[in-house]
């Protein structure tokens, strides 16, 4: 099967230049690092608030020298980040409008990992955001391995994404190669899973990955809602014969851990796990770039922009050897065709 490379080398800088200019658009971020001092002296240290119903402590009550640690990660950091024991407190408090802090176990298991979630910021803020972390992250002390990412979560003001994002669409413009040739170690994140892959620590291109945009298609014809597998698989089972590839491929794509997050469309954003590495708090150029292009692929995702090289691109992505016999009365393939 051929897999479209560079699909993203097209977007130009007047596209760009569109995209950053669109106040619309809001983008939040996760980074994770290990840090110059342990979350768990952190919680004894500071017990009545980690111990009590809250959970939680706002980064002014810390004392003077812990302050230093997170200070400088906004300019409002001391009243608006949250350090958060409780991991499932933390929504609540990014709800309120919080940057939160919190442990992050996938990174380390020695106590010294965190994670900054902030909050959705309009997109040139965020990107200001960004660079200011970035640098902090390299100066203050902190440390990345291979196993750190950086997650973006992009939303759109006045696109509900359940109803106007076409996720093979995106999947079309979309150009994880590029992610990976700077940043190799993502390739075989457990937590960033390519669903083009047959296994997520092998580079083998999956042709169940097509089976799978092709059902995902015929759900969205159908209104059929795919953020849910488990109610969503038993409105598709008139659609295709009993058969594990599509189905195990439809949960790698709409899996939490793929490097594209599609199942918190319905929170209203969708979440690129793609960026990380033991050296990505360096590349703020590299990953600048890269989000303006997630954000070009969700524009055009989410519009008839581009449509006639969307579909080009499409019928070159499947094969009809692939595409066979798991519809009822027609192939995948055509049923995919028809749809276009």
């Amino acid at each position: 099967m051929r897999i479209l490379h560079n699909l993203l080398s097209k977007v130009n800088k007047s596209e760009k230049d569109k995209i950053l200019s669109n106040k619309n658009i809001r983008v939040g971020f996760e980074f994770e690092f290990i840090g110059p001092l342990n979350w768990n002296d952190l919680v004894e240290k500071y017990e009545e608030y980690f111990y009590s119903s809250d959970q939680a402590m706002l980064v002014r009550n810390l004392d003077a020298k812990d302050i230093a640690y997170f200070s400088w990660m906004s300019k409002e950091a001391k009243d608006s980040t949250m350090l958060v024991s409780n991991i499932g407190e933390s929504k609540s408090y990014q709800a309120r409008g919080y940057d939160v802090i919190v442990p992050d176990a996938s990174v380390s298991d020695d106590g010294d990992d965190f994670e900054l979630v902030t909050r959705p910021l309009p997109l040139s803020e965020s990107l200001s955001n960004l660079y200011t972390i970035l640098n902090g992250i390299q100066s203050k002390g902190y440390r990345l391995s291979d196993k750190c990412s950086l997650h973006v979560g992009i939303s759109f003001k006045g696109i509900n994404l359940m109803k106007d994002l076409d996720y093979v669409k995106l999947f079309m413009f979309l150009d994880e190669g590029k992610v990976y040739s700077q940043m190799p170690s993502r390739k075989d994140n457990s937590y960033a899973i390519n669903p083009k892959a047959v296994n997520p620590h092998k580079r083998v291109k999956s042709p169940e990955f097509s089976v799978a945009l092709a059902i995902a298609n015929l759900a969205r014809t159908k209104d059929i809602d795919l953020t849910d597998l488990d109610k969503a698989l038993p409105k598709l089972v008139p659609h295709f014969r009993a058969s594990k590839s599509p189905v195990q491929a439809l949960r790698h794509l709409f899996n939490k851990f793929a490097s594209v997050n599609l199942t918190v469309m319905k929170d209203g954003y969708i979440e690129f796990r793609l960026l990380g590495g033991h050296k990505y708090a360096s590349q703020y150029a590299f990953i600048r770039s890269t989000i303006l292009e997630f954000c070009y692929a969700v524009q055009i995702a989410c519009t008839k922009d581009r449509e006639d090289e969307y579909k080009k691109r499409l019928k070159r992505y499947l094969t009809k050897d692939v595409l066979t016999s798991d519809l009822k009365g027609e192939s995948l393939f055509e049923a995919l065709k028809s749809s276009l």
